[in-house]
């Protein structure tokens, strides 16, 4: 269960910076400005942001395996919604709606692993999970310039 805290963790991350080379051909496609492209970005970040809002005190009473089993697969159903999305406004809608379901393994994450490690062993744990959303965003970039430069 922690390896798969740690994925979403990484996951739900890596959307915020894979969108970024996409920008021109969100311009192109949608007809819109850079400007109005970069809401991609903001809806997705204000998402991670509220997630944890209704996450958290979820997985204090109803347990954190919960909140991953239902927020996981609507994140990854929101995020190909925003992928096959035809109009630049089911894309926003989306791009939010994945931030939000994706966030819930930043909240949960640390907690997850306090769960399951005596205090002297959660060091190492610990670092990992501090270090998985800080990595997301580093490999989005790196991972979606490439594949934008060869479409």
């Amino acid at each position: 269960m922690l390896v798969v805290a740690l994925v979403l963790m990484i996951c739900s991350t890596f959307g915020t910076s894979v969108y970024s080379p996409a920008l021109p051909d969100i311009m192109a496609e949608f007809n819109v400005s850079r400007t109005v492209a970069l809401i991609g970005v903001t809806v997705y970040t204000l998402g991670l942001a509220f997630g944890p809002i209704m996450s958290a005190p979820l997985s204090e009473r109803n347990g954190r395996k919960i909140v991953y089993l239902v927020s996981s697969p609507i994140f990854v159903l929101f995020t190909l919604g925003a992928g096959f999305s035809k109009n630049f406004a089911s894309m926003t809608i989306c791009r939010f709606f994945a931030g939000l379901t994706g966030s819930p393994a930043l909240a949960v994450g640390a907690g997850s692993g306090a769960d399951v490690f005596p205090p002297h062993k959660r060091a190492k744990i610990t670092a990992m999970f501090l270090m998985a959303p800080f990595l997301g965003p580093s490999l989005g970039y790196v991972a979606g310039k490439p594949w934008m430069e060869d479409r």
